[in-house]
């Protein structure tokens, strides 16, 4: 191949793969503008009411949360002043609802080694709870312990993000569903009243769980009987086992036994031959 043949060649893929990407960005526009703009602006517009009402309402919950050290036990916090942050009003992509957890009385917690001091900032870092920590060192200064004063307020809240790539809508839930950030997705139809509802109630924790699971009777007898054979395999596995091993070591105290009384035998047998000679 020439030169002017190969440049040309190159050209034309160039040219190709341009096409390719001007064409795949139109599909998604034209999925956006069909699917998920709609899903998208009823959200919009469902969230705008809500939090307007909350807002104009004041409204205030009282929470109790697991934000301790041993993050079982719970604090009580304050949760309101609900606001709503979009990118488009036309055309939204990203939206989110927000709401701020505050303490109701002062927290301090001292933790008295290097690996709950550690262990209790990582999950303070990661729920993003302000906090002030005095650190105490110890001769080698290094951490030797803490005291922890919460300051907070802790963000919560639920984004929402429409992803023409991936021809879906994700939903974050940010220390709604645990001390964590779950994301769930969703098919653009599968935004409806109900869903929002549900999101809605769930930001103000009158529910705990975005999806239910419901397993029916049928199904629950169903599992019963597969975890039930499942440990009757386990225990006959184990049994197979011990009755194996109880006979590799019959079979090796039988070979033991044998070998002794080959030696005895042949000790014997040396010894009359050595007498006899």
């Amino acid at each position: 191949m020439s030169l002017i043949e190969s440049l040309r060649s190159q050209v034309l893929e160039k040219e190709s793969e341009h096409a390719a990407r001007i064409a795949e960005r139109e599909a998604q526009e034209a999925y956006y503008q069909k699917s998920l703009k709609p899903a998208m602006l009823s959200t919009l517009t469902y969230f705008s009411e809500v939090v307007s009402n909350l807002r104009f309402l004041e409204t205030t919950s009282t929470v109790e949360l697991p934000v301790s050290p041993d993050t079982e036990s719970t604090v009580t916090l304050e949760q309101g002043n609900y606001e709503l942050l979009h990118d488009d009003i036309k055309n939204p992509v990203c939206l989110e609802i927000i709401g701020e957890c505050s303490l109701v009385s002062p927290q301090r917690f001292h933790l008295s080694t290097p690996e709950q001091v550690a262990h209790y900032t990582e999950f303070l870092d990661s729920i993003q709870f302000s906090y002030h920590r005095k650190t105490q060192l110890d001769s080698f200064y290094e951490i030797k312990s803490a005291t922890f004063d919460l300051e907070g307020p802790m963000k919560v809240g639920i984004r929402v993000e429409a992803s023409a790539t991936n021809r879906c809508v994700y939903i974050y839930l940010r220390n709604l569903e645990g001390m964590s950030t779950r994301r769930y997705q969703f098919a653009p139809e599968r935004i409806n009243s109900d869903l929002l509802d549900r999101l809605a109630k769930l930001l103000l924790r009158q529910e705990s769980k975005l999806v239910k699971v419901e397993v029916c009777s049928n199904m629950r007898s169903v599992l019963r009987e597969q975890v039930e054979a499942e440990k009757l395999e386990r225990d006959a596995d184990i049994a197979r086992a011990m009755q194996e091993m109880l006979l590799e070591r019959q079979a090796e105290a039988d070979a033991k036994k044998l070998s002794t009384k080959l030696l005895n035998f042949t000790s014997t047998l040396k010894a009359g031959l050595t007498n006899t000679a």
